[in-house]
């Protein structure tokens, strides 16, 4: 602890006081921070505790890069090509260039400015394909419990498969296959999610530990060295005039 040594001058004649302080040194906070942040703790990581979540979302973030260096060489590749590029796949490869790239980037400002809310747009977007795919789950176990086969003909035929007849052995093959690879998807979808809300209550709540720290921190510099009390005069005086009072009064009952 600093120690302080005050040094006090009384004058009769001007009435002033002084008091000086001397190995002064500042205080750094008002009360007492009981923990520090500790940016260890399990709930700040995943697979298992063994990976930081700020790790985890680095990795996230390499993988969203190579996909979407990949949707921007078929970007380019598409409006290179000398042969008429369909307008349908060309248009849908830009928005997803265009989402990839903004939702990569937000995650990378996030991570070097370490702002949490930048977190959220990817967050939205994992819990939109989330919904997406827990409706073709459940889309896909109901044709494959129930036969619903004339809609899983129409979807698998749209995504290529070739479908000879409502009978087809290979179509409750592929309904099967459809509700397993959604059930993965949506694993995956649930995992990716809780590394990067692990991530953003890192930083949600580094953030906040740094701002708490901030507003208990008080002025490094005191405000003044010298404390100057001034007392005028007559106050000083005001018991020397009461017992001077006292003894004319004492004088004159002596006189009586």
């Amino acid at each position: 602890m600093s120690q302080i040594e005050v040094k006090s001058e009384d004058s009769e004649e001007t009435g002033d006081v002084s008091i000086y302080e001397e190995d002064v040194r500042p205080f750094r906070g008002y009360g007492a921070v009981q923990n520090a942040f500790d940016g260890d703790h399990p709930r700040y990581k995943c697979c298992c505790g063994h990976i930081h979540a700020v790790t985890g979302v680095q990795i996230i973030v390499a993988l969203l890069s190579i996909t979407v260096f990949f949707d921007m060489w078929q970007v380019v590749g598409g409006a290179a090509a000398t042969t008429q590029f369909d307008r349908y796949d060309m248009a849908s490869v830009c928005i997803r260039f265009a989402i990839g790239a903004g939702i990569t980037g937000s995650i990378v400002v996030s991570l070097l400015t370490e702002r949490p809310v930048l977190l959220i747009p990817y967050l939205l977007l994992q819990g939109a394909g989330l919904a997406a795919g827990m409706v073709f789950f459940v889309a896909f176990l109901y044709i494959s419990l129930f036969g619903d086969r004339s809609t899983a003909i129409s979807f698998l035929r749209s995504n290529g498969h070739s479908i000879d007849s409502p009978d087809d052995a290979q179509l409750s093959y592929v309904s099967w296959l459809m509700v397993v690879s959604f059930a993965i998807i949506i694993l995956l979808q649930v995992w990716l999610m809780s590394i990067v809300i692990a991530c953003w209550r890192y930083l949600r709540d580094k953030r906040a530990f740094a701002k708490g720290i901030e507003e208990l921190e008080v002025p490094s510099r005191p405000i003044s060295n010298t404390l100057r009390t001034s007392r005028s005069v007559e106050t000083l005086d005001c018991p020397k005039q009461k017992s001077r009072a006292v003894r004319a009064v004492s004088v004159s009952l002596d006189y009586v």
